[in-house]
């Protein structure tokens, strides 16, 4: 091979391996999915606008969950298998795609497009990554397929028929690993508030498809034995303490706001069941098992605080992750006891590592900020002030839920207006693809270019 060619080819795959191409194709998917759910054999009745079409390939693709139209009525079954298939690509199909362009990045000996997918999909520089691809398979095969058969028994126990009890049970069970939201029936889980087998199943899926594939590989080490718990990664400690933290934290704070309001004549058991699911459910899925319009503003508030946190990195949730408030708490906490560094379990966090954290945190509040603004602009023009202030929290629960990837709603979505809608799919579409990683495609070689230049410093009055 010549070395021009060589040259050639080396170009062309560090070009395939840039985040404009990793956003890119995320929207063409999407674009994809918006003409197969626009053709007339995805819906019942009249065509579906090709705004709702584009919407609903919107939240699929970003396994969110928010709906314009109802799923289980208004779309066909080849409609309904379209969304499946979206939702599973989205959830994991760019996962490898992007795994795959680590080890082509990898030969290709490329220092700063290696290091920027390592810190997108890839924490642990040990683990190869076609190793963890192998690993993304089995745990999502099996995590979907142990779940659609308890899932389908569960509702073959609701007299439903057994081809239709599978499907349900097919569709919820990757909906809830991937943290879609989606449900293939019009009431979501309402009429199951009850059932521990669906409650169990579901929240066992959101949980192990939100904690990450480098989290749940250590945690198989750890329970096979070939692993012991000091030696694990500071990621996977910080992801299981903070996941149980928020999950538990929530679902008492839930039981206890709601207790004389949407709770109200519910048994302990009920009570517990639905405080405990809406906790782990906010974590970036989006299914609900109470009427979410009918919680109390304080509620909504706790699950707008647990959507915007989302779950970990490297998993098929959304939100900052729990990795990055992790990181600013850590932050704080060293600065309170006056440590150089932030610390957690013998082990001191990175100041890139900090300043990767603030960044995407105060980036994440730009943006549901402008978006709650720009709904507001859409949405309450011509209404009066009283009715504004009272449209304010949904409209800010809506534009979190939908930049978290979550897709739970007080029930606005399906009345959004042309331009509310294109507000949120912004918002669904820059949540998945990651506010770093379009920094990262906006800025490019610039960022490099000015890395070299240093000015000297000067304090400034904090506080």
């Amino acid at each position: 091979m010549t070395p021009h060619r060589a040259g050639f080819i080396r170009r062309f795959r560090l070009s395939w391996a840039s985040p404009g191409i990793f956003a890119g194709s995320f929207a063409l998917l999407i674009l994809a999915g918006s003409l197969l759910l626009w053709l007339p054999v995805s819906v019942r009745g009249p065509g579906l606008p090709y705004l709702d079409a584009l919407f609903q390939s919107t939240s699929a693709v970003c396994v969110t969950g928010l709906a314009t139209v109802d799923i289980g009525t208004r779309l066909s079954l080849a409609g309904q298998w379209v969304i499946l298939a979206l939702i599973q690509i989205g959830g994991l199909g760019i996962m490898t795609y992007s795994l795959l362009l680590v080890t082509i990045v990898q030969r290709s000996g490329s220092p700063d497009q290696s290091e920027w997918l390592a810190n997108v999909f890839t924490s642990d520089r040990r683990l190869p990554p076609r190793r963890m691809l192998r690993w993304i398979f089995i745990v999502t095969v099996v995590c979907e397929a142990v779940g659609a058969i308890l899932l389908t028994f569960a509702f073959l126990r609701e007299q439903q028929e057994l081809s239709d009890a599978a499907f349900h049970g097919v569709f919820h069970s990757i909906s809830a690993f991937c943290n879609a939201g989606f449900s293939s029936f019009s009431y979501s889980l309402l009429p199951f508030r009850d059932d521990l087998l669906v409650n169990g199943v579901v929240m066992v899926l959101i949980i192990a498809g939100g904690l990450g594939f480098i989290v749940t590989f250590e945690l198989w080490r750890l329970v096979t034995g070939r692993r012991r718990w000091f030696k694990l990664l500071l990621q996977t400690k910080l992801v299981l303490f903070a996941t149980l933290i928020l999950i538990l934290s929530g679902a008492v704070a839930i039981f206890v706001l709601e207790m004389y309001g949407v709770f109200q004549g519910f048994g302990l058991k009920s009570r517990v069941l639905a405080s405990l699911f809406q906790s782990v459910t906010a974590r970036t899925a989006g299914f609900n098992t109470v009427d979410i319009a009918a919680l109390s503003n304080d509620t909504l508030m706790i699950l707008i605080v647990l959507m915007f946190i989302g779950a970990a990195p490297g998993s098929c949730a959304g939100g900052v992750k729990v990795t990055t408030v992790g990181v600013l708490v850590l932050s704080v906490l060293a600065r309170i006891h006056d440590r150089p560094k932030p610390e957690a379990w013998n082990r001191s966090v990175p100041g890139d590592t900090i300043a990767r954290a603030a960044a995407l945190f105060f980036g994440a509040m730009l943006l549901i900020a402008v978006g709650t603004l720009a709904l507001q602009f859409t949405e309450l023009a011509g209404v009066t002030v009283e009715a504004s202030r009272a449209k304010f929290l949904p409209l800010l629960f809506e534009v979190t839920s939908a930049f978290g990837t979550v897709g739970l709603s007080t029930g606005i979505t399906p009345t959004l207006t042309p331009a509310g809608k294109i507000v949120i799919i912004g918002i669904m579409f820059i949540g998945r693809v990651g506010p770093l990683t379009l920094a990262a495609m906006l800025i490019g070689k610039a960022a490099h270019r000015r890395a070299a230049l240093m000015y000297p410093e000067e304090d400034l009055m904090i506080g």
